[in-house]
């Protein structure tokens, strides 16, 4: 999910049991297990998620509403050539496995959390 222009990942977690804590070791679990996914990716499977994204991103638009969404949000982000999704497309193609993994780890470097308990839960501090 990107935010202004800078890549990001958002999670939203709740448990009706599981103290914030707990929440916390299951967000670093999941960035672990994260990073040696990436990590066994061999070349063949990285080029297919590869060709399944650009095709994904490629698709045509169904609507002529879709494709004026789009279109206004070319404008709203000052692409005036109309063409973020053709670049994005091109730096898709490009990125290695390394880049993949570099840009994981800041992902989880670069980390804000909010925590909010209910009333009668035990916030685990």
């Amino acid at each position: 999910m990107p935010i202004q222009e800078h890549p990001a990942l958002a999670l939203v977690i709740q448990s009706p049991s599981a103290s914030p804590d707990t929440l916390l070791d299951d967000i670093e679990s999941f960035f672990a297990r994260g990073q040696a996914l990436i990590e066994a990716i061999d070349g063949p499977t990285l080029e297919s998620y590869r060709q399944g994204l650009i095709s994904e991103l490629m698709k045509q638009e169904q609507k002529l509403s879709q494709r004026s969404d789009r279109y206004w949000q070319e404008i709203d982000k000052g692409y005036y050539q109309f063409d973020s999704r053709e670049q994005l497309v091109a730096a898709i193609a490009q990125v290695s496995k390394e880049q993949l993994l570099s840009t994981f780890a800041q992902l989880n470097q670069r980390r804000l959390i909010i925590r909010s308990t209910g009333s009668g839960a035990d916030s685990g501090q």
